[in-house]
């Protein structure tokens, strides 16, 4: 339980001596000024923006903006952070591990209620954090939840549900990343540059979902579905937008809907998201893994369909585990093997060690192979070998049990082992000082 962390692992794509000059690549373009003048950005120097969803991310995470900070200190930039309030999320549920004695799993508290199916936090009021009590962990575990939960209570009185986490998540990260307060994602409709992206689609929808359609098939790895072009059998554009209400459940749009939408309820689907702040907020996004793999859509799509380029994308992540022990754990082979004997144990008594048992088994499937290959009938032989194994498994249910037995112990092993090496545990649950070395470890990479 008070083993030291391991060591951060990070992954960042260009080489970061590169970013600086990514930054002074991006277009200028006049609607960024009055854009970023709207959102609270600076006019007079280069913006890099991260973001991520509106829930308590892992370390990975972190590192993004980590990141951002590091290159705006070197460059002369100004670090900006997106929370995505308009997506789905569970924003008060924090997952943990559960760790006493040689047993580990995966243990999840609720500290604020789970938002009705669609709802995202941008439609719901923030809440104060419940009550709540971490189960045996590790002591970092335990400090990191009660954290989270202050930060919840202090930003009970936002706007909204995800400014409450937008807020909350830019107080737990500052000691390693300290940026602003957010923007956010569902306000960004407020801005006239917004309005006139939406006012681009209502003009000509069949142009804005073909290219994004055309630029999603081109990079089938992303596994972004299109959008719809027909439905009922006659043409109706699906926009990349959706419709956000209090209380209510996200809607997509349609494009012969937008006319009867207020324009403040209107929010950007994920690529039009990062696509519209690289064409005006920012002049470099950091995505993670995963955002640098579905923004080559986003490369393709502006393009073809406003003919604008979008500002440059880097990347950085890393893998950051917490210090569980998993205990002895067998190898991959020993736990198949293991299975595969289990299962196969109730039908062969060569694997209990009973070699007449397996001799005798033989020789009644051998006779019914005989009785089959000479036309006759073999129902007789078939039952006969039943009462054999039931005969079998009544004398050796010891040997079969113990196992079966061992087989959910390595396959328990396996799933302990999978806990301790997961990445993807809430970035406050992990101890100070290991945080304290990803952001050294990612600092040190920028000039």
């Amino acid at each position: 339980m008070n083993e030291p962390s391991p060591s951060p692992i990070i992954t960042l794509e260009p080489a970061p001596k590169r970013w600086a000059d990514l930054l002074r690549t991006a277009p200028a373009r006049p609607e960024a000024t009055p854009l970023r003048a709207a959102l609270g950005l600076p006019t007079d120097r280069p913006v890099v923006m991260t973001g991520h969803q509106a829930e308590f991310w892992h370390a990975g995470i972190l590192a993004k903006h980590i990141a951002a900070c590091a290159l705006a200190d070197g460059a002369g930039a100004y670090a900006a952070h997106i929370v995505v309030d308009s997506d789905e999320t569970d924003p008060g549920a924090v997952r943990m591990p559960r760790s006493s004695d040689d047993e580990l799993s995966a243990h999840v508290v609720h500290l604020l209620p789970t938002p009705p199916a669609g709802t995202p936090p941008a439609c719901l009021p923030p809440a104060p954090p419940a009550r709540h009590e971490a189960p045996p962990t590790l002591p970092s575990v335990v400090e990191g939840l009660a954290a989270i939960a202050l930060a919840l209570r202090r930003h009970a009185g936002a706007a909204s549900l995800g400014a409450q986490m937008g807020l909350a998540l830019t107080e737990l990260m500052r000691p390693w990343a300290p940026l602003p307060a957010p923007v956010f994602s569902s306000r960004l409709s407020g801005t006239a540059a917004f309005r006139a992206i939406v006012e681009r689609m209502a003009q000509d929808p069949g142009a804005c979902v073909r290219a994004h359609n055309a630029a999603a098939l081109a990079v089938p790895e992303a596994r972004v579905a299109p959008l719809a072009e027909r439905r009922d059998g006659a043409a109706r554009w699906e926009l990349p937008l959706w419709r956000l209400r209090p209380g209510r459940a996200r809607a997509r749009v349609f494009a012969d809907q937008l006319g009867d939408i207020p324009a403040e309820e209107l929010a950007p689907r994920a690529l039009l998201l990062t696509g519209f702040l690289r064409l005006y907020a920012c002049d470099l996004f950091i995505h993670g893994a995963g955002g640098a793999v579905y923004d080559r859509i986003t490369d393709r799509w502006l393009p073809e369909w406003l003919g604008a380029l979008p500002a440059p994308t880097a990347m950085a992540s890393a893998t950051l585990t917490l210090p569980l022990q998993p205990g002895s754990t067998p190898s991959v082979a020993d736990i198949d093997r293991a299975a595969w004997t289990s299962h196969h144990a109730r039908h062969d008594p060569s694997l209990v060690g009973d070699e007449p048992g397996a001799r005798e088994k033989a020789s009644i499937v051998e006779r019914i192979r005989a009785a089959r290959s000479a036309g006759q009938g073999a129902l007789p032989l078939y039952r006969e070998l039943q009462a054999f194994l039931t005969d079998y498994r009544r004398r050796h249910a010891d040997a079969i049990e113990r196992l079966h037995a061992q087989a959910l112990s390595f396959s328990a092993a396996r799933a302990r082992a999978a806990l301790a090496a997961d990445r993807t545990w809430p970035f406050p649950l992990h101890d100070a000082r290991a945080l304290d070395a990803l952001a050294a470890r990612v600092r040190k990479e920028f000039p």
